[in-house]
């Protein structure tokens, strides 16, 4: 029994709620068990029981063996006959394990399983490696032909800091990288984040052109100087470039800064147009003299409801952080951090998603072999599968500790709107009719959830970052 249940006589018409594990001294008879009516459930159908007249049924000791593990879990005494629950496991695994059974004689049981105690019964913990081998990718590096590149590491696990090197053939400079897949990379001074894919990237190396006045038909390039700078960094894709060159300005901040001021100046210290092409990316077109760059730096400020140092004021996440953590969906990483390019667990992802639908009870918690049943994301998964937001990963996993993409969130956020029929096309290039994605990103675009990440883009398999996963919501829930 529980104190959540209650009981009666077979000839009583109202009922005795149960206040402990057990009810005695019952006299011979028929009565009828149920769990109690509460405020988030029904009472549940009676059960039958029949009180003989025999002798009192044996007392039964289970005890627990920790299996290697350490800790402990105290001796439970029941009656003989008793259909006991397995509980979670209180034991420390051993290093590198992780809880997988419970073990009765030669026969495993999982948690909540029920078994029939006829005697005493020694129930033992049992292990499994949790050391899991993590899936690596491989960075493919070709040239035009003009020189010769490489990627150090070449072959990663997803989330590794790539960095490629290009060298050109006499006569020739690097020029840029050309991403061939996946479709949404960012390479930022020679560098990217490895994704959950393999990568084929393009090195691609120009002649030297001739400088001065263009004697003999050469094409003249003009310097360009990034003049150093507190507090943050400038680099430019060219050293030098010829009248009309498209010049890209990469803008690094410090950490706890951010850019404050950035100008470009042509040989007649006359400004020059600067195009913001998003993620501290600027362009300009070079003019026929050389060119000077200079930026400021600030700090960081905050306003006066938002505590974390690194959400920048006015950027386009600070009032979905704000909302995400006053709704109590999710807290920063520290007192003063966020940290909203850090990456988002499926797990983390759904439990945003159920904490801002108010954390609804579940009817049952069953789901996934690899989501433990304590976990703090069980009830959140559980709700998930309920609803039809997730199926899984496949062959009984949810993969809960996997980086979630652009793509999964946005379906999350569809299904959990009911999965709306959409009309017309995907605005973006690289999301193909037909994927199971396709209609969720129509939908979040078409309702403003998201816009992608520039150049007709989506990125459909970029990991989602914090700060964009508590906008997808902020904007859903509006």
């Amino acid at each position: 029994m529980t104190d959540k249940m209650e009981y009666r006589a077979a000839g009583d018409s109202s009922y005795t709620a149960c206040s402990g594990t057990e009810i005695e001294n019952l006299s011979a008879g028929n009565y009828f068990v149920r769990y109690a009516e509460d405020n988030n459930h029904f009472a549940s159908p009676d059960a039958a029981v029949t009180v003989g007249d025999g002798e009192p049924l044996e007392d039964c000791t289970i005890t627990f063996n920790a299996g290697g593990g350490s800790g402990s879990m105290g001796p439970v005494t029941v009656k003989a006959g008793t259909n006991y629950i397995l509980p979670a496991c209180g034991f420390t695994a051993p290093a590198d394990q992780q809880f997988k059974a419970w073990g009765i004689g030669d026969t495993e049981y999982t948690v909540g399983d029920s078994y029939t105690v006829l005697e005493d019964t020694e129930i033992k913990a049992l292990w499994e490696n949790s050391v899991i081998t993590p899936t690596t990718y491989t960075v493919t590096v070709k040239t035009d032909g003009n020189g010769t590149a490489s990627a150090n590491p070449s072959t990663a696990e997803a989330l590794t800091e790539i960095t490629l090197t290009a060298t050109p053939n006499t006569g020739y400079h690097f020029k840029e990288w050309e991403v061939i897949s996946p479709t949404g990379l960012v390479i930022t001074n020679n560098k990217f984040t490895m994704p959950d894919s393999d990568v084929d990237v393009k090195a691609i190396f120009e002649k030297n052109s001739s400088t001065g006045g263009g004697g003999g038909g050469g094409v003249t390039t003009y310097p360009i100087t990034v003049k150093s700078a507190k507090n943050g960094d400038v680099t430019a894709s060219h050293k030098s470039a010829a009248k009309g060159t498209t010049v890209t300005l990469t803008v690094e901040p410090d950490k706890g800064y951010l850019l404050d001021t950035l100008t470009v100046l042509d040989g007649n210290d006359k400004e020059l147009k600067l195009t913001d092409k998003g993620d501290g990316k600027f362009t300009f077109t070079m003019p026929d003299s050389k060119v000077t760059v200079e930026a400021t730096f600030k700090p960081l400020t905050t306003t006066g409801k938002n505590p974390f140092t690194d959400v920048p004021a006015g950027s386009y996440y600070e009032d979905a952080v704000i909302w995400a953590v006053d709704e109590g969906i999710t807290g920063g990483t520290s007192a003063t951090t966020f940290s909203p390019n850090g990456i988002c667990t499926r797990a983390q992802a759904v439990t945003f998603l159920w904490r801002a639908a108010g954390s609804p009870a579940t009817k049952s918690m069953n789901s996934f072999a690899d989501v433990p049943a304590d976990a703090y994301y069980a009830k959140a998964v559980a709700w998930a599968v309920e609803n039809g937001i997730t199926s899984g990963t496949g062959g009984g996993k949810f993969s809960p500790n996997a980086t979630c993409t652009r793509a999964q969130i946005v379906t999350f956020l569809y299904r959990a709107a009911g999965s709306p029929a959409v009309s017309g096309g995907s605005v973006f290039s690289d999301v193909k009719a037909g994927a199971y994605y396709a209609d969720a990103v129509t939908w979040a675009a078409n309702k403003g959830i998201t816009g992608g990440i520039g150049n007709g883009l989506f990125g459909s398999d970029n990991n989602c970052t914090r700060a964009q996963i508590v906008t997808f919501l902020y904007r859903y829930m509006e």
